[in-house]
């Protein structure tokens, strides 16, 4: 049986298909003791939801129960019909902390949701202390329109209800979002390397779930490498414009369940000059070739083929490896006009913490998210290590009338994000401005505007105020303790978590600036 053979039996051969995550908006607005929304399927192959992580109002502790409808579908035909859904996880005495910070229910699902279909889901509370669960609050007319997604899944905005099947909240034009993460697996969807051929750009490995993709700007450098253990035989890898075809998207599967990610009715540029696949070229047990990428912003993609005696088609196929040429952007100026949101921006390519983006989301509250926006205003450690991957000086702003934010592009490659006279959610009548720079090419983060922040004491209920530095976010990064910035320092870390907490102002004394890079293995900081 193939490996892809057997990811579609997920139900029975679980660790065969990697887990994924979809991350949704923690920004808060209101809460019940449950909500009802749509999981979509957004692939042409089946998805297992195999666990759910929740948002509360408060601490507490609860016992939370997870139904679906039965029969495949949405929420919405079947609200008021508890016989039309079925129990599929209970957790009773779950603790859990405040807003922004989603706690894993410790109960397995095993939910499966068919290719492009919908499952209406319900999360609510039983009965505990503290036990409403936290939501977004949509806009008018946002009922039942995607709320979060990603290349995989996406929510939906639903009604909040109460326990059992009671009280409907957000009918019949603002929805509410359900804040959490869906716990995901899909099955193999693309080629990958093996000893015998292995094609990398710019050290990119993929796996069978996504895809190796490099991104460089115009002019940027980069190397291919490749070989394989049957050094000697024929070998060639071919070039060809545009994406690679996953799966169900054009790929073509060998007879030996092989997959070509290429578009053959494209022209393709082979290694070899223009000879046949396999071409006159041999393999190599390891080589590499160096290239400058051209002033054109472009897509292709590079698969190779050895022969091979051990394949059932005769030959092997390496991974498919895209490379992504695009030109650094320059942005539009923006305006956040709303409190706890993010706003996305376009950067060209951008690498953070080993992946690479195309925008970043710039939150009202003095940060930079990276995979999807969240406007959650409580600057804590928890929520850093729970939530998406960020930088920047995070602190509690109130837009008000005369604050902005905006965005500029003061050279190619440099994206300048301004927070502009905006006042402390603790001390409205204080107020402050901070500046946040991207360097595209270098990859580095520049904070500054730190000296100039006048002091202001902590809000919403906690400690800190302010929570400056970097965080790989959910699932990567690690707390070792706070780093001291300090006027003139450096030092690097690997933990993939940076930061120092406490009142904004005089957080870091005598320091205006704070420039953090990305080094092997971690950052590296600077502060003056």
């Amino acid at each position: 049986m193939s490996s892809l053979s057997a990811c579609l039996l997920f139900a029975a051969l679980l660790q065969l298909c990697p887990a994924q995550v979809l991350f949704t908006d923690l920004a808060g607005g209101s809460g019940a003791a449950g909500i009802m929304f749509d999981l979509q399927n957004r692939t042409n192959v089946p998805l297992l939801v195999s666990g759910l992580d929740a948002t509360f109002l408060a601490p507490g502790t609860a016992d939370v129960e997870i139904w679906a409808v039965a029969a495949g579908g949405s929420y919405a035909s079947v609200a008021n019909s508890p016989s039309s859904w079925t129990r599929i996880g209970l957790s009773n005495s779950v603790n859990h902390p405040g807003p922004g910070e989603p706690v894993r229910i410790p109960t397995t699902l095993s939910l499966t949701i068919p290719p492009a279909g919908t499952t209406g889901l319900y999360v609510t509370a039983t009965s505990a202390t503290g036990s409403a669960l936290s939501y977004g609050l949509g806009v008018p007319t946002s009922l039942g329109t995607v709320a979060d997604s990603n290349e995989h899944v996406a929510t939906t905005f639903g009604v909040g209800r109460s326990f059992p099947f009671g009280l409907t909240f957000g009918l019949p034009n603002v929805g509410r979002r359900f804040q959490g993460r869906i716990h995901y697996q899909v099955p193999p969807r693309f080629e990958t390397n093996d000893s015998e051929l292995f094609l990398r750009i710019g050290g990119q490995e993929g796996t069978a779930v996504f895809l190796a993709t490099t991104r460089i700007c115009v002019g940027a450098g980069s190397v291919v490498d490749f070989g394989g253990s049957n050094a000697g035989s024929p070998f060639d890898f071919a070039i060809a414009p545009g994406a690679a075809l996953p799966l169900g998207s054009g790929a073509l599967v060998s007879p030996g369940g092989q997959l070509l990610h290429l578009d053959l009715n494209s022209s393709l540029l082979f290694a070899s000059s223009g000879t046949s696949i396999p071409g006159a070229l041999t393999l190599p047990s390891a080589s590499n070739l160096s290239f400058v990428a051209p002033n054109t912003a472009a897509t292709v993609v590079l698969q190779a083929i050895t022969l091979s005696a051990a394949q059932p088609d005769g030959w092997a196929l390496s991974q498919a490896a895209e490379l992504s040429i695009a030109p650094p952007v320059t942005p539009p100026s923006s305006t956040a006009v709303t409190d706890n949101r993010s706003f996305p921006v376009s950067v060209g390519c951008f690498r953070w913490f080993g992946t690479d983006h195309t925008q970043v989301f710039v939150s009202d509250n003095g940060r930079v998210v990276f995979g999807g926006p969240d406007g959650n205003p409580v600057p804590t450690t928890g929520a850093a290590l729970a939530g998406r991957p960020m930088v920047g000086a995070w602190i509690d702003f109130l837009p008000l009338s005369g604050s902005s934010i905006t965005v500029t592009s003061p050279q190619t490659g440099l994206v300048r994000i301004d927070w502009l006279n905006q006042p402390y959610a603790a001390a409205p009548l204080i107020r402050a401005n901070l500046r946040l720079e991207i360097d595209v090419l270098l990859g580095d983060v520049i904070i500054s505007g730190l000296a100039s922040l006048p002091p202001c004491p902590p809000s919403q209920a906690f400690s800190n105020s302010m929570w400056l530095g970097a965080s790989a976010g959910f699932g990567v990064a690690t707390d070792l303790g706070p780093t001291p910035f300090a006027p003139g320092a450096s030092g690097s870390t690997g933990l993939e978590l940076l930061y120092q907490t406490g009142p904004a102002g005089p957080l870091a004394s005598g320091v205006n600036t704070v420039r953090i890079s990305q080094a092997p293995g971690g950052l590296a900081w600077m502060a003056f």
